[in-house]
């Protein structure tokens, strides 16, 4: 689980390394592209993407293990963390 004591999260965040597979909002959602999470709460999604995402963008989950039903996000916020590499706050809608 991570949480610290300033954080105003709705939701405690636990710890959740998996593989995903996306579909962006502004694509057909025959274009798969994968990320892997860091972390899940009831209300969102943290993930590393390879794709730069807009915020604001929705996006569908297709394929995953997550331990919640829902399938669709919106992006919150994007950080550029390395060449490609992208780690994305996402909350579900």
């Amino acid at each position: 689980m991570i949480i610290t004591d300033n954080e105003r999260r709705s939701d405690v965040r636990h710890d959740f390394p998996n593989i995903i597979e996306y579909a962006l909002s502004t694509e057909s959602e025959e274009t798969p592209h994968r990320g892997v999470t860091t972390n899940i709460s009831n209300s969102g999604l943290c993930f590393y993407a390879f794709a730069l995402l807009s915020q604001d963008q929705t996006i569908t989950i297709k394929q995953f293990m997550l331990p919640v039903s829902r399938k669709k996000a919106v992006v919150r916020w994007i950080r550029n963390i390395g060449p490609s590499v992208y780690m994305v706050g996402s909350k579900f809608t």
